[in-house]
């Protein structure tokens, strides 16, 4: 029979599933001209950022930068360095979908191996993992009333993703060197981690700001090493439909590009340093909304036949925000290390994993052994903290503040890593809700005019007066209840409508 109905017609963005790739990607790298030949490779490490995506039938392309950074002794007996960039395409498996909404992309180095074809040239083969989260978006149309059913409403708080994605903001600065160094003679490394110094939410946009700590070590015209450090800033703001100041963002960023070069003073001294690069910025952005969905119906005068349908959802998002300082051991066999001339770290990923924040972190260590021989060893750790014993998903925004070590012994440095960290957990369920109702004319009896039930611990009410034909509220004030699910089993007085 025809019935007065509305419905209200919703779009939200779902997540489709989560996968991780790992490929290996293949340079030939030849010095430049005015570099010299390599008599003994000190240093070769590749890390990489991906700096966009495009979806097209179950395939994530993904696209990047390989920034190679060499360091080596020459034929003449000189500490030098070179560096490379290279750009790499990925297509990675994802799941297929008409309504394609946006992916979140953070990629992790594995691994770094070289091989020296010759004086002046170079094969680099690295390792990647790529980890992605593809979203869609959904439309459904869900019953909000029924004239002559009583409909079952629930609340739900829950977390609509709004978007994410990646963008790059570019640096290019100029720094002069402590008035106690020496002039630069030839550099020899950098070292450099990415921090997220501030994400602020407003009405349909995003600010980032980045903030990179870079510490050159260079020889000085006396044929002494020394370094200095810098920081270089930058900031981007990004449109984000949907987003209010309510909102909740989570980003990380990595150096996706880095040159340094000295340049001349005004006195025509190597005395200032051009530092000029990229950051690579991935985020998410999310809102909290209090759902409300009919999830059952019945009618006391009519037949109803109930349609459903299924809702995937973010459910009781929590949120952490937070600083730690977490402990890691390097410990390399077969080395002795005599002096650190410099220990670099740099974020390669955070994620959430059933609960955990799983960070993992590169980290470069140019030491001289106990012969006098400038090496280095270079490696990923991965450290953890657990933020709830719930086995959760989540969104994480995490950065590198700053950093110590100790050599505990000649083959083993101790780590002290200072992070920052946002995140949201959250749980994904699916929720039967009420798509539609039809009320035909009533097949039973008239309900009866007071029924003895004998109702079962943790029944619920809602059942109850769904089999008799009779409403929660008119059962509560006979029986004198006041909850919805009962506790122990009783005797219940079912009154008739």
């Amino acid at each position: 029979m025809e019935t007065e109905k509305t419905f209200a017609d919703s779009k939200r963005t779902v997540c489709l599933g989560t996968g991780e790739a790992k490929f290996e990607v293949e340079y030939q790298e030849s010095l430049p001209q005015y570099c010299e030949d390599v008599e003994r490779v000190v240093r070769c490490v590749c890390s990489h950022a991906v700096t966009d995506y495009e979806y097209a039938s179950g395939s994530l392309r993904v696209t990047g930068r390989s920034r190679i950074s060499l360091v080596y002794i020459s034929t003449s007996g000189c500490c030098l360095s070179a560096a490379f960039e290279e750009r790499f395409t990925k297509n990675i498996d994802a799941p297929v979908t008409d309504a394609f909404a946006f992916a979140q992309v953070h990629t992790c180095t594995d691994f770094t191996n070289y091989r020296l074809i010759n004086q002046r040239k170079l094969e680099v083969r690295s390792g990647l993992q790529v980890h992605t989260e593809v979203f869609a978006y959904m439309e459904q149309s869900q019953l909000t009333d029924c004239c002559g059913a009583i409909l079952r409403q629930a609340d739900a708080q829950c977390l609509e993703v709004l978007d994410a994605g990646l963008f790059s903001c570019d640096f290019d600065e100029k720094f002069a060197i402590g008035q106690h160094n020496t002039n630069i003679s030839v550099l020899i490394h950098t070292g450099a981690f990415a921090v997220i110094d501030e994400v602020r939410t407003i009405a349909g946009k995003m600010l980032v700001k980045c903030r990179a700590e870079l510490c050159v070590v260079y020889e000085n015209t006396e044929h002494n090493t020394e370094k200095c450090c810098f920081t270089v800033h930058s900031s981007k703001i990004v449109d984000v439909a949907g987003m209010t100041e309510d909102s909740h963002a989570f980003a990380q960023v990595k150096i996706g590009s880095l040159f340094v070069k000295p340049v001349p003073d005004e006195n025509n001294d190597l005395r200032r340093l051009e530092i000029a690069g990229a950051f690579c910025v991935s985020y998410t952005a999310a809102l909290v909304s209090d759902t409300q969905l009919v999830t059952d119906a019945y009618a006391i005068a009519y037949d109803a036949r109930v349609q459903t349908g299924t809702v995937p959802l973010l459910r009781d998002p929590q949120f952490f925000y937070d600083g730690k300082t977490l402990s890691a051991d390097l410990s390399f066999e077969d080395t002795e290390i005599a002096e650190i001339l410099d220990l670099s770290l740099a974020m390669q990923e955070a994620r959430v994993q059933n609960g955990l924040l799983l960070v993992e972190v590169g980290y470069g260590v140019a030491y001289y052994d106990v012969s006098g021989n400038l090496c280095c060893k270079d490696g990923v750790t991965r450290l953890q903290l657990a933020l709830t014993d719930d086995k959760c998903a989540g969104f994480v925004g995490a950065g590198l503040q700053s950093f110590d070590y100790i050599l505990q012994s000649a083959n083993r440095i101790e780590l002290r890593v200072n992070i920052e960290y946002s995140a949201c957990l959250y749980t994904q369920a699916e929720m039967q809700t009420v798509t539609d109702v039809e009320l035909q004319p009533c097949t039973a009896g008239e309900s009866p005019v007071l029924t003895l039930y004998f109702a079962a611990k943790d029944e619920s009410l809602w059942d109850i007066a769904k089999k008799f034909r009779s409403r929660t509220e008119l059962i509560q004030q006979e029986n004198q209840l006041t909850e919805d699910v009962l506790r122990q089993q009783t005797i219940l007085l079912i009154p008739g409508v």
